[in-house]
């Protein structure tokens, strides 16, 4: 049965992770990929008295952008006309691993009003809001009747473009 190490390396020479010792002639190794992008990688087995080093063929393993969950909230969900108000987009990607990239870019905001065509509201770039969220707030003086409103987070390199949860704010 082999001994020794294996060892995940990129295709320009630097390892990914540290070397695993095989247990019972396998080895396994767990990667967390922070960034998007088309990753080359080779198994190097180590050796040992018995068995010579030796490299696996070359993979080439893709890592595709993640989708993030995109939550809209109202500051009220009924206002008299005239009133402003606010609209709050929360844009999380994987709060469980904070190496990997978060969101970053633009969320635009749209409202349809009483089932009519929907129009855009505005829009805002995220930054991070009280409790470390990525938000933006949008302040609005929305038209009399049964305004609903989303968001749309534009996406990046990393992310995908997502969007919200519809709400509702009847405006009278």
């Amino acid at each position: 049965m082999p001994t020794g190490t294996v060892m995940l390396v990129g295709e320009n020479g630097g390892p990914f992770a540290d070397p695993v010792n095989l247990t019972n002639g396998a080895a396994n190794i767990t990667l967390n990929w922070t960034f998007t992008n088309k990753n080359g990688i080779v198994a190097a087995y180590s050796g040992d008295s018995n068995y010579t080093a030796q490299n696996s063929n070359f993979i080439v393993t893709v890592v595709k952008p993640g989708t993030p969950t995109v939550t809209l909230s109202a500051a009220a969900n009924k206002v008299a006309a005239g009133t402003a108000t606010s609209v709050t987009a929360s844009v999380v990607g994987v709060p469980s691993n904070p190496a990997i990239s978060v969101p970053s870019g633009e969320v635009i905001f749209f409202d349809s009003v009483d089932g009519g065509l929907e129009r855009r509201l505005g829009s805002g770039f995220l930054t991070t809001g009280n409790g470390g969220k990525l938000i933006f707030t949008l302040p609005v003086v929305l038209p009399k009747g049964h305004n609903v409103i989303h968001a749309r987070y534009l996406g990046t390199y990393d992310w995908n473009a997502a969007d919200s949860n519809a709400i509702q704010i009847i405006v009278e």
